[in-house]
């Protein structure tokens, strides 16, 4: 049963925290997410990190996750990752690579995010992402500064339920959409720059 089962793990370990889980986590490790948990600060991943959340868990992060140059973030299961309240900050959800699976939910204002800073990102989404308001600016589910250089992003999943932009693309992305549902309350997809293969 869930019930017995640590709230993070690698293994037979048992951590306190997923920060703690990530920092001891080497390549191939897997981090369990067995229950809901919440994520008192930012999380900066700068190397390779593997999330299988369970039994729909949420991960509420007070903050963000953000994945550094050099870092790749794959997430797989069914669960959500969360921010406690949804607010646009310039490194929110930043990757160098990432893998979002097909039962994965991610939420904020926006629910993956390129930054200015991002160079060769890359991404790939088959889950749902969910923009919200910030209570002063409508989110987007997904949110490509117009800073960013180069990078891919590939993405099969949702994007319903979002407040404000489906996809906001104003970077120099490669950006392919296969099967996807968009919506938004603003528009479903703007693209400003890059190439669009739908």
């Amino acid at each position: 049963a869930s019930d017995d089962l640590p709230y993070v793990a690698i293994g037979n370990n048992s951590y306190d925290s997923l920060a703690s889980a990530i920092a001891s986590a080497t390549v191939g490790d897997i981090i369990e997410i067995n229950k809901s948990i919440p994520v008192p600060k930012t999380i900066a991943i700068t190397k390779d990190a593997t999330i299988n959340i369970n039994n729909d868990a949420v991960v509420t992060v007070s903050g963000y996750i953000c994945v550094k140059s050099g870092g790749k973030l794959t997430v797989t299961g069914n669960g959500t990752i969360k921010e406690s309240s949804p607010h646009m900050n310039e490194d929110e959800n930043s990757c160098a690579s990432a893998y979002i699976a097909a039962g994965i939910t991610l939420w904020g204002w926006a629910g993956l995010m390129f930054d200015a800073k991002s160079v060769n990102i890359s991404a790939t989404c088959h889950g749902t992402l969910v923009g919200n308001n910030d209570g002063s600016d409508d989110g987007a589910a997904f949110y490509c500064n117009g800073n960013v250089k180069e990078g891919t992003f590939n993405f099969t999943g949702s994007t319903k339920g979002t407040v404000g932009h489906g996809l906001y693309i104003a970077g120099n992305l490669n950006n392919t959409i296969t099967g996807a549902y968009i919506e938004g309350t603003l528009v479903g997809l703007e693209i400003r720059a890059g190439s669009l293969d739908i």
